[in-house]
C-alpha cells in the first residue's frame, strides 16, 4: 500500500482525491516586466524585473530543483531533504527563521524580524493578515527566478511572513508546479483577534487568489481540506502521518 491515501494501490502514480487533475509542465518564459496589482489595505501596483528569462529544464533529466518554502524548517522539512538529497535531487530551503536544526542549511532569508512585525501590526489593526511584506515577496521572488526550480513546495503559508497574492500571481507567470501545505484553511482569511474584522472580504479575495492559481496542487493530512473550498479546484494530496517526506517526494515527481 502506498503511503499516502491519495495513491491508488498497485499504482506509483499520485492521484488527486479531488475532480481536477495535475497540469502538465509547459515550456515557460517569464516577460522582462510584468504589472502586479493586488488588493489589501489599498490597491497596490508594483513592477516585478526579472533580469533573465525563464526556462524549463529539459525534461528528459531525472534530477529535480526544488525549492521549499517555510516559516522555520524543522524535522520533518529536514526529512524531505535527507530523501530528496538521497534521490540526487538539488534542494533549496526558504525561510524567514533560521532552521531549529543545526545541520539544515538556509538558502534564502525572507525578511527580516522588523518586516515580519509591521506585517503583524498592520494585519492586527486591518484584519490583513498575509497581504503585506511585499519587500521580502519581491526578493523571494527574484531568488526563484535565478534558482528556476522544477518544483515549489510552500510548507508553511499560515504565517504572516510573505504576501500570497504576489507570491501568486508571479508563480503563475514562471508557470512553476507548487504543492501547498495546507492544514487550517480559515487561517489564510479569518483572524479573531484582528481590530476591524474583514472575513467576508478576505474569504473571497483569497478564494478568488487560490481559484485562479494555475498548476497549485493541495497537500494536507486531512481530505475535509483538500475539500475546501479554498482547495477544492486543485489536485490534492492526503498525505500520511509518518511517511510525509516519502509521500512529498512521489508528489514532486508527479506535478513536476
Amino acid at each position: 500500500m502506498s503511503p499516502s491515501s491519495a495513491y491508488h494501490s498497485g499504482s506509483n502514480e499520485p492521484s488527486p482525491c479531488n475532480r481536477a487533475t495535475c497540469g502538465d509542465k509547459v515550456n515557460r518564459r517569464l516577460p522582462y516586466t510584468s504589472a502586479i496589482s493586488f488588493s489589501g489595505l489599498k490597491r497596490y501596483s508594483f513592477i516585478f524585473t526579472v533580469k533573465l528569462a525563464i526556462f524549463v529544464k529539459n525534461s528528459d533529466s531525472s534530477d529535480m530543483k526544488i525549492l521549499i518554502i517555510d516559516y522555520r524548517p524543522g524535522k520533518e522539512t529536514a526529512e524531505i531533504v535527507a530523501n530528496a538529497t538521497d534521490a540526487g535531487h538539488d534542494i533549496y530551503i526558504a525561510s524567514a527563521e533560521e532552521p531549529s536544526l543545526p545541520h539544515l542549511k538556509r538558502d534564502i532569508k525572507i525578511g527580516n524580524k522588523a518586516d515580519r512585525i509591521i506585517h503583524k501590526i498592520i494585519g492586527y489593526i486591518s484584519d490583513s493578515y498575509h497581504l503585506h511584506s511585499t519587500r521580502p515577496t519581491s526578493s523571494l521572488l527574484s531568488r526563484i527566478a535565478e534558482i528556476n526550480p522544477d518544483v515549489i513546495h510552500i510548507y508553511n503559508i499560515e504565517e504572516h511572513y510573505i504576501n500570497i497574492p504576489l507570491t501568486a500571481y508571479v508563480l503563475m507567470k514562471y508557470k512553476i508546479p507548487t504543492l501547498l501545505t495546507l492544514e487550517n484553511p480559515s487561517r489564510i482569511y479569518r483572524d479573531t483577534k484582528a481590530l476591524i474584522k474583514r472575513r467576508r472580504h478576505n474569504k473571497e479575495l483569497f478564494t478568488s487568489t487560490f481559484s485562479t492559481w494555475e498548476l497549485l496542487h493541495i497537500a494536507s493530512s486531512s481530505k475535509e481540506v483538500t475539500e475546501d473550498e479554498l482547495a477544492a479546484d486543485h489536485p490534492g494530496y492526503i498525505v500520511a502521518e509518518g511517511k510525509e517526506a516519502e509521500t512529498y517526494m512521489r508528489i514532486y515527481e508527479a506535478i513536476r
